[in-house]
């Protein structure tokens, strides 16, 4: 299950104008703004756990995402028909995936490629029509040499 939460929370801060300017200049720093995109150590991360410790919860939700109904159908439909569909997110890949599956595009036992700017930064250089050509050549290999 796919869940969406929201956490808040309290705490006094006393220093916050010395942290903010230390985060602000984190943040503007291009080294550290691709440490972090790279998933490596860096002070934005380390800026934001610091100022999230020692809170005081006030609540939580957790709220499952769910389809609409009939879209796992309408997508049967529209395959069946000859349409290919494709899957845009912002979404964190674990919440994707799960979407996915329930909207049958991608079956719960497929074995996945995960190809993301995080792990792979050369595809943020890429263009759209790049993109598609290396799709097209993907899919080329797998008709040939099929699971």
């Amino acid at each position: 299950i796919a869940l969406r939460t929201l956490v808040w929370s309290k705490r006094e801060l006393h220093d916050y104008s010395e942290w903010s300017s230390r985060y602000k200049m984190a943040t503007a720093s291009p080294t550290e703004v691709q440490k972090l995109k790279a998933g490596h150590a860096n002070e934005i991360t380390r800026l934001q756990a610091e100022i999230e410790c020692e809170c005081t919860l006030l609540g939580a939700t957790a709220i499952e995402d769910k389809l609409q109904d009939g879209v796992p159908e309408v997508l049967r439909d529209l395959r069946t028909a000859g349409v290919k569909i494709w899957m845009l997110t912002g979404d964190k890949v674990g919440t994707a995936k799960n979407i996915a599956a329930a909207c049958n595009i991608l079956p719960v036992d497929a074995n996945v490629l995960e190809l993301t700017c995080e792990k792979h930064p050369v595809l943020a250089e890429l263009s759209t029509a790049e993109l598609i050509k290396v799709q097209a050549k993907l899919e080329d290999a797998r008709q040939v040499s099929p699971q």
